[in-house]
């Protein structure tokens, strides 16, 4: 999960949908994904980051999910 989103390109909408959920965290600890970890799992849980995602981050998404 860390990896997924720290793939994830700044600038893309993913990123942002996920910066927006968390708008109290800076930055930084958006990307590194610290002290978040379960709630990002709850927002992994949302049908609206899933429409976001580009077609290669919809293929790591799905492998992710395998798991």
């Amino acid at each position: 999960m860390k990896n997924f989103v720290k793939a994830l390109d700044v600038k893309g909408p993913a990123f942002m949908f996920l910066c927006g959920k968390f708008p109290t965290l800076t930055f930084e600890k958006v990307k590194g994904v610290r002290c978040i970890g379960p709630q990002f799992r709850q927002r992994f849980r949302d049908m609206k980051f899933e429409v976001v995602l580009s077609d290669k981050e919809i293929a790591g998404w799905q492998y992710l999910k395998i798991f």
